[in-house]
């Protein structure tokens, strides 16, 4: 599983998304596309005001990385969606956010980076809030 560490409220933002909905994370270009763990680094951006309603140093959830584009080559699929021109430089769409009960702390890192652990981590969260759901 790869990872990226944001900086709040980023993270808490992208886990808010409705079903359906997409979300961007400005970055460089990248050809990875699946499942992506969402790592809330120790910073705090500037706009992030109630810092008790944020997590820090911890992986928050997973979104699924579907695709990734220059502003300048916004593909004709997403260009009606509202956010089309509204960003410069490259940009990542995800969905599919799954926030996680129990935040993972660890250890971020600059870029995409690989988590090998993450994938048996979050399929064992996943396995146990079905079991809870069925209970």
């Amino acid at each position: 599983m790869k990872g990226v560490t944001l900086t709040q409220p980023e993270p808490a933002n992208l886990m808010d998304l409705a079903a359906g909905e997409f979300g961007l994370i400005s970055r460089r270009g990248t050809d990875y596309r699946g499942l992506l763990a969402i790592h809330a680094g120790l910073n705090r951006s500037l706009i992030c005001s109630d810092h008790g309603a944020y997590k820090f140093g911890s992986v928050i959830g997973t979104v699924e990385l579907v695709d990734s584009f220059h502003y300048r080559a916004v593909p004709v699929i997403y260009q009606h969606l509202p956010w089309a021109h509204s960003f410069k430089g490259f940009c990542w769409l995800v969905t599919n956010p799954q926030r996680l009960d129990n935040p993972i702390g660890l250890d971020g890192s600059p870029g995409l980076w690989d988590w090998p652990a993450g994938d048996a981590i979050i399929l064992q969260h996943q396995f146990n809030k079905a079991l809870r759901a069925n209970v």
